[in-house]
């Protein structure tokens, strides 16, 4: 496989990878829509729960003037046509709420959900057994009342399961709320109708058995409802169901409790006006609680909304990366494998056409090997007879030469003698300069020492002033000046008298130096007159050695001349073998080429890329000036 098929394939490997993670997150962002989709209906389903548990409320608040026993004298009829009133929208209810479950897809549900929904949504059938109960049976109106609690209970008690058929806490949350409000205005609508009952007819036998388990029931539950609530709903809570007006019931429940058992008599006396007032409250906070269960309804509606959006923007986002990371996969391997495939071919035709002209150079430097080694040859054989002649001539140099080297030796030992006694003038001249600069440096640091002291003196009087301003309390620090000062004085006048010395020395360094240069000055002329005498000498030397060292030279020169002949020679040799064995490189150099491009990017190269041998000979051989250029570089 080559190198692009390669990368070809990785390309597509990544591309894959990234449809397969792409596709987990997009069926996970279908499948969190999905549910919520779902929970859409069940929070539709929980709206119409929460409206039929009111519809149960209102409807069993109708029962005692439907009771041929308890209704107004004159007004049963009227009694029971609202009654009848209150059943009809308590039916369409719960038409509703099957009218959502059929369509609902059950099976995408869970199986507890399916079973409470087949078989404990019997909400009619129980409902119209209590209603018979009342208008047939005459049951008594009260305990028609606690039967319609029961049921609303068991309606709460769905709706607690239904939170489960999400895994939202935020949502769960949010049902429990509802859950728990809609339990909140059963138990404060049954005490407060109840309480307005005892105030106004004085029987509290019922309420000295019920209202302390209210005390005790009725804050906690309120207690979880404002601790689950939001802010908004904590606000709303405050304004609408713990306020003002259930401070007022409790107060009045307390009454009522205080009062105790019944008298003899059967009944209490309460004030008719105050039992009024707490009527009005009960009717006015009934409503009031209604808005707070309205707000918690559409609270749990628009949040599922949100969220439904949210997952249904995941999955489209989630597509779009899917589609982008493999687009970008795609054309990054596209990319990719045309940049290879230029650079490629583009170093190929480059090395082809180097190794085709290293060829073409090879031809050339046989060619012109072959042609050096035979003039090399023809050199050798005249070389060798002028070397002969030249030999006979430098020996008879040589004679001369060494008659004069006798002379010149006389010369040069007077010379070496004057010689070394110029060069001991000019070592004691030297260590008599060194003797002056080391003078000058020590009168430059008794300079110094003679500064520093005159500052210390001016220092020490500086303190001894200040030590006379501040009185007793610096008489020793003047003291210290003082001796200070004396030291500072020494040493100026150590420094004085060593300076004096210093320059009667540099006196006398000096004219030891003036000795020695005129010592130095006498020998030179000794050395001059030498001088000129050797250079007489010399300049016989040197013609006797020019002529015998020019035909040294020569005779050198000619050996040399044939050695290098003889090198040339086999060097010619061994260069035409060499170029022959840089032909036969160059041509496999093609060959590695061609199967480097063809593993590179699939396929041969062009015929126009590599020449073959007969191809490169035919080709124009560039001149004497050019090979020699290339060579060069």
């Amino acid at each position: 496989m080559t190198v692009k098929s390669r990368i070809v394939v990785l390309n597509v490997l990544a591309a894959a990878i990234s449809i397969l993670l792409g596709g987990a997150l997009v069926y996970r962002s279908y499948t969190d829509a999905h549910q919520l989709r779902n929970f859409s209906k069940v929070s539709q389903l929980l709206r119409q729960l929460f409206q039929l548990g009111n519809a149960w409320t209102f409807e069993s608040g109708g029962v005692w003037h439907a009771h041929k026993d308890f209704a107004p004298p004159g007004k049963l009829d009227v009694g029971r046509q609202n009654y009848n009133e209150r059943i009809a929208k308590t039916q369409a209810a719960v038409k509703e709420i099957e009218a959502t479950v059929a369509s609902m897809a059950l099976d995408q549900f869970s199986p507890a959900f399916r079973d409470m929904v087949r078989t404990r949504f019997d909400f009619e059938p129980r409902v119209a057994a209590l209603r018979q109960g009342l208008v047939v049976d005459h049951v008594h109106p009260w305990k028609t009342t606690l039967l319609y609690t029961h049921e609303i209970k068991r309606l709460f008690g769905m709706i607690t399961q239904l939170a489960t058929e999400t895994t939202d806490p935020e949502l769960v949350r949010k049902v429990v709320v509802a859950d728990l409000t809609l339990q909140a205005q059963l138990m404060i609508g049954r005490h407060n109708g109840l309480l307005s009952y005892a105030l106004g007819s004085g029987d509290v036998n019922e309420a000295t058995t019920r209202f302390p388990t209210f005390m005790d029931d009725m804050r906690p539950l309120l207690g979880r409802i404002e601790g689950l609530s939001s802010p908004e709903g904590v606000r709303l809570f405050k304004q609408y169901i713990d306020n003002d007006v259930l401070k007022t019931f409790e107060q009045a429940t307390e009454l009522v409790i205080q009062a105790g058992p019944p008298p003899p008599s059967g009944k209490h006396t309460f004030n008719k006006e105050y039992a009024a007032e707490i009527k009005k409250a009960y009717f006015e906070h009934e409503k009031e609680m209604v808005n707070f269960i309205e707000f918690v309804q559409a609270d749990v509606h628009n949040y599922t909304q949100l969220r439904l959006r949210e997952a249904d923007l995941k999955m489209y986002a989630s597509l779009a990366i899917v589609g982008l990371a493999v687009l970008v996969s795609l054309f990054g391997g596209y990319l990719t494998n045309r940049h290879i495939t230029r650079s490629i071919r583009a170093v190929s035709g480059q090395l082809g056409e180097a190794s085709a002209h290293g060829t073409q150079l090879s031809l050339m430097v046989s060619t012109a090997a072959s042609n050096l080694a035979d003039g090399c040859s023809e050199q050798a054989s005249a070389i060798e007879e002028i070397h002969a002649t030249v030999e006979e001539i430098t020996s008879m140099a040589t004679t001369g030469g060494e008659r004069v080297k006798r002379v010149l030796q006389l010369a040069h030992e007077s010379d070496a003698s004057v010689n070394e006694s110029s060069n001991s003038t000019k070592q004691m001249r030297g260590a008599m300069q060194r003797i002056q600069e080391s003078s000058s440096q020590i009168a430059h640091i008794a300079k110094a020492i003679e500064e520093i002291a005159f500052q210390t003196n001016l220092l020490a009087l500086n303190a001894a002033v200040e030590a006379a301003r501040a009185g007793e309390a610096g008489a020793g620090f003047a003291v210290v000046a003082d001796e200070v000062r004396t030291l500072a004085r020494k040493s100026a006048e150590s420094a004085k008298s060593t300076h004096t010395m210093i320059e009667n020395a540099l006196r006398s360094v000096k004219e030891g130096t003036s000795l020695s240069e005129e010592v130095e000055n006498q020998l030179s002329r000794i050395l001059s007159q030498i001088g000129s005498f050797k250079k007489a000498l010399l300049e016989m030397q040197e013609v006797s050695e020019q002529q015998r060292v020019a035909i040294a030279q020569v005779a050198t020169s000619m050996g040399e001349i044939d050695k290098v002949t003889q090198r040339n020679a086999s060097a010619a040799e061994e260069s035409a073998a060499a170029a022959h064995e840089m032909e036969d490189q160059s041509r496999s150099v093609l060959q590695q080429i061609e199967h480097l491009e063809a593993v590179l990017i699939g396929r041969n190269s062009s015929p126009s890329q590599h020449r073959t041998e007969p191809e490169i000979a035919a080709e124009p051989q560039p001149s004497r000036e050019r090979f020699a250029a290339l060579t060069r570089s």
